[in-house]
């Protein structure tokens, strides 16, 4: 690392493995994932700004166990809006 490369004469320290790899955008509104989270419980809406609080029913359990709840929550969302392009 940090030393010159011979062939292409760029200083292999800083050289990315994915330059010139064009990458996807992918764009959604935050508000309706927002919204979900409000009707799950997750945030609440206040003022016109949400706020995060706390998920009552959740804390009967251990802690990784509202761990891998919440994540299967959070993947459920991304993957419903894993393949949108506005």
């Amino acid at each position: 690392m940090g030393k010159k490369d011979c062939i292409n004469k760029f200083n292999t320290k800083y050289r990315l493995p994915t330059a010139g790899v064009p990458r996807i955008r992918i764009t959604f509104s935050m508000d309706m994932v927002l919204r979900k989270l409000e009707n799950k419980g997750f945030v609440r809406f206040n003022n016109g700004k949400f706020f995060p609080t706390s998920f009552k029913p959740a804390l009967q359990y251990n802690i990784p166990n509202i761990v891998n709840y919440i994540k299967a929550v959070f993947r459920g969302i991304t993957n419903y809006y894993g393949f949108s392009n506005n």
